[in-house]
């Protein structure tokens, strides 16, 4: 099982000031990349158990998760591999990975 974090919100995926802090990022509206970690991929990112203790540790204990509605949600894999995180408008799920044509 991995834990991921996704949006649950239409919008952007956000973190607070406090989050990025700790995950030793200096920005003011809370946007990050996968590059931003060393990653390539939003899978890779969002798995991240860096980013995911940050979350629990900055946004969620302290209520400030009015910046995107983030959930952190189990899904039964055990990499970044084989799901893909699919958006509309900024709200987000976890999907099996498939082939579109």
């Amino acid at each position: 099982m991995i834990e991921v974090a996704v949006n649950r919100v239409y919008g952007s995926f956000t973190l607070n000031k406090a989050t990025t802090e700790a995950l030793g990022l200096n920005r003011s509206l809370g946007f990050i990349w996968a590059g931003d970690l060393g990653l390539t991929t939003i899978e890779q990112l969002r798995s991240d158990p860096r980013l995911i203790e940050a979350i629990r540790e900055h946004m969620t204990k302290t209520g400030e998760n009015r910046y995107g509605g983030i959930e952190i949600v189990t899904i039964p894999f055990h990499s970044a591999e084989g799901w893909v995180v699919e958006e509309h408008d900024g709200k987000e799920w976890i999907a099996e990975e498939h082939m579109t044509w």
